[in-house]
């Protein structure tokens, strides 16, 4: 008896069959369906690794069951993303740390609902399990995928011989099996591409589509490379030679054109897949996209960079600083002896003036590197904007308008009037350099609420509702290397001489220092656009600061105990506190002070003691002080 040769429609579902078998098993991703009762029916290799087990050990298993040997808390997250899926249709991106016997794992699952039983409660649910953790070799997929198509083929090869109703009854099992996995390619949340052998294209799923923009229709039969930077095409011709050859790979980084000319980085992973006799007959190219793990990455080095260089100027200028403090001193007691009338009077006063430029030049060093205590207190921005509008119009040349937009009852901030005046001041001169024959100053202001979403694509960001301040210019931009290096300290655009190259440091640390956040976008002639959040401040009540009367210095003839260790600072305290009558002693460290404070106790008024001391530190030395006399009065300094 001969048999009955495959009809050529079921010979084509078959080989549908081991193309869609082949991207299951090819898949990173552990792939499970549950039947409406959430029971396990149908799992790939790839969750069975991530939980060390068989198929025979998850098949017609509780998913509840399962995933709570796994994690106590898993049955209750798995009941919410079910609940999800029956009421939406889709979940995305809903997380499970699970713990096997080897390691712990983190999984990402995407789930869509395949068939509706009618029932709210009830549906068999499609779910994609991504590992987080580490990334699974394509080519131990492929082989055990390879092995399944084998056995598959034989099992079908046997059926071809039985009855006529029998072979209806496979073929309408196939054509399930196809749909089954179509849903499965289509829910895939990567871009994947399939070619034939000579490069052209046989499928790719939505998310090609939705990443890269071209759709299928304008595509298949056609190559991709279109697609392909010249500078990728030497590491993807070396790929596509390697597959070619029968090998896979996985996780090669590189990057792709999309339809509109975008450039999107990508991780690469592909292998062949086969017919039935083992004859590679096309190649499946998964596309994972990247870009926002490199946007982080780079956000991530810009603000190291910056704390780096924070933590380098807060450092200089603190030393610095002190150098001025002991020129300072210096020239006022020097200042003190002379009458305005001597020409050493004049001399005296130019060292000052410098000596207080150098100071205002360490001030800003040190607010870039939120080394200054900001005053804060409730502030409307409003306000602050309004004021310094009325300053710029005296500053600013009548060819550039100023303009504002602002919303009206808004929320409070917690801010220093005095740091915010400089962020907007240093950034509007920076505005008129750049529109030198005039254009648009624009300030905006309104409340916005930064989600998880825009806090997990922007590093520094937290969660929570701000006051976003716009202020934008028509001026010439910037190009993207400036970009880079515009809230450097010292970087300057302008000529020698014309600028510190602090003025947007400064922007950027009272930014930091407010708790705030703050972004630059511009394009060569196109402008530029700050966007500045500062944290709301839940109250409705502005404080209003007092005016603070100078009050003359009286003087006294107390004693005074002057504990520093550096010999300058005891010079110029001893030589200012006798100017106003006092009468003083010194001692050069803790240990000497409380010598004199023990003998002398009862004639020492005051103790104003260092606390950053070689030896016997000021802690210590304030501690032995109180012992003495627990009534003593001191000031404590650094």
């Amino acid at each position: 008896m001969k048999h009955s040769p495959a009809r050529p429609q079921l010979k084509a579902t078959r080989q549908t069959l081991r193309f869609f078998e082949t991207l299951l098993q090819t898949s990173v991703d552990g792939i499970v369906i549950t039947d409406p009762f959430q029971n396990i029916i149908m799992v790939n290799d790839a969750f069975c690794s991530f939980f060390s087990c068989r198929q025979s050990d998850v098949i017609e298993t509780s998913m509840y069951t399962w995933i709570e040997k796994f994690d106590g808390d898993a049955p209750i997250k798995w009941l919410e993303l079910k609940k999800s899926v029956l009421l939406e249709g889709f979940c995305r991106d809903f997380e499970f740390q699970i713990t096997t016997k080897d390691r712990r794992r983190y999984l990402s699952v995407n789930a869509s609902i395949m068939e509706q039983t009618g029932e709210e409660d009830k549906g068999t649910i499609l779910s994609i399990w991504r590992d987080m953790t580490t990334r699974r070799q394509a080519e131990n997929a492929l082989h055990k995928a390879h092995d399944i198509l084998e056995d598959r083929m034989k099992e079908s090869t046997s059926e071809l011989t039985q009855e006529i109703e029998e072979r209806k009854l496979v073929e309408e099992r196939m054509q399930e099996s196809e749909e089954k996995y179509r849903t499965l390619m289509e829910s895939n949340p990567d871009p994947v591409v399939v070619y034939d052998m000579a490069g052209n294209v046989v499928y790719f799923n939505p998310a090609f589509q939705k990443v890269f923009g071209w759709t299928l229709e304008e595509r298949i039969g056609n190559n991709m490379d279109i697609f392909v930077p010249a500078d990728e095409w030497p590491g993807t011709q070396l790929l596509i030679a390697k597959v070619k050859a029968g090998e896979s790979f996985s996780g090669i980084e590189s990057k792709r054109y999309t339809k509109i000319g975008n450039i999107v980085d990508v991780s690469l992973s592909g292998a062949t897949y086969l017919d039935s006799t083992g004859k590679p007959i096309g190649t499946v190219v998964s596309l994972r996209s990247i870009t926002l793990h490199k946007r982080l990455e780079a956000q991530l080095r810009h603000n190291r960079k910056m704390e780096a260089m924070g933590t380098l100027a807060g450092g200089i200028a603190h030393d610095f600083n002190n150098n001025l403090h002991v020129i300072s001193g210096f020239t006022q007691l020097l200042l003190l002896k002379k009458q305005k009338e001597n020409a050493e009077f004049e001399y005296l006063k130019e060292i000052e003036r410098a000596v207080q430029r150098s100071s205002d030049l360490t001030q800003q060093l040190l607010t870039f590197s939120r080394k200054v205590q900001s005053k804060l207190r409730p502030v409307n921005l409003n306000f602050e904007i309004k004021q310094v509008k009325k300053l710029l119009g005296r500053i600013i040349p009548k060819m550039i308008r100023i303009e504002v937009d602002l919303q009206k009852h808004l929320k409070i901030i917690n801010a220093d009037p005095g740091q915010i005046e400089q962020v907007l001041m240093n950034i509007s001169i920076n505005a008129k350099h750049a529109m030198p024959e005039g254009g648009q100053l624009h300030f905006r202001t309104e409340v916005v609420f930064l989600d998880q979403e825009y806090c997990e694509i922007h590093l520094g960001a937290t969660l929570g509702e701000y006051v976003l301040l716009t202020i934008s210019d028509t001026g010439h931009g910037m190009d993207s290397e400036t970009l880079k290096h515009i809230f450097d300290p010292f970087f300057t655009t302008k000529e020698t001489g014309k600028g510190t190259g602090l003025g947007l440091a400064m922007v950027y640390g009272i930014v930091k220092n407010h708790g705030g956040y703050i972004m630059c976008y511009t394009q060569q002639d196109q402008g530029t656009v700050f966007r500045i959040y500062f944290p709301v401040l839940e109250t409705d009540t502005v404080a209003q600061e007092k005016d603070e009367q100078e009050e003359e210095i009286p003087g006294g003839n107390e004693m005074v105990l002057l504990v520093d260790d550096e010999a300058s600072a005891v010079m110029i305290g001893k030589n200012m506190l006798e100017r106003f009558g006092y009468r003083t002693i010194t001692a050069e460290n803790g240990e000497k002070a409380v010598g004199i404070y023990t003998s002398r106790r009862n004639e020492i008024g005051l103790v104003i003691l260092d606390m950053g001391m070689p030896g016997m530190g000021g802690h210590q030395c304030l501690s032995e002080l109180l012992q003495i006399n627990p009534k003593v009065k001191v000031i404590v300094s650094s």
